[in-house]
């Protein structure tokens, strides 16, 4: 994935702390977006964490989309001036539309971010992959050319784990 893109990336899986960060490899432009292994991703404001909450089931994201929606609506449950317009159920129905999410400065300015799933043998989620960059440095769109070759490898690592088609 670093060489077709160029790009950093890492490999995520999900663990008891939801979205954790597990390899992440240096792309080629002399730059890098460190994302420490071990590292947990938000589900709503991260790339990784949408494939998640997209394709695994509601009962095991539960718990962390309410978390990170209470921390969005500020104390005592008013509204506060970070609250962003994020629907968990919209975000499942778009990224299983387009098979891919995207992130876009959400947790910071600087950073975009694509992230794909990978399917194990029984067709769940197993783990994904994310690719990331520093702000307009490489195309963000959901059929550019980083987007194909992340789906491309997406989709065959998903086959090597045995995944339907």
């Amino acid at each position: 994935l670093n060489r077709r893109t160029g790009l950093d990336s890492h490999l995520n899986v999900w663990g008891s702390s939801g979205p954790t960060v597990i390899k992440w490899e240096p792309g080629q432009f002399g730059y890098a977006v460190r994302i420490r292994e071990g590292r947990n991703l938000p589900l709503l404001l991260t790339a990784t964490g949408r494939v998640f909450l997209a394709y695994l089931p509601p009962a095991e994201t539960a718990a962390l989309v309410k978390k990170e929606m209470k921390l969005f609506d500020g104390s005592a449950g008013k509204a506060s001036s970070r609250s962003p317009p994020y629907d968990p159920a919209a975000i499942r129905e778009t990224i299983r539309a387009d098979g891919i999410a995207q992130s876009v400065g959400e947790m910071n300015s600087s950073i975009f971010a694509l992230s794909a799933p990978v399917f194990d043998r029984d067709g769940r989620l197993s783990v994904t992959l994310t690719v990331l960059g520093i702000a307009n440095t490489f195309d963000m769109a959901l059929d550019g050319e980083t987007a194909m070759h992340l789906r491309e490898v997406a989709r065959d690592l998903s086959r090597s784990l045995g995944a339907p088609d």
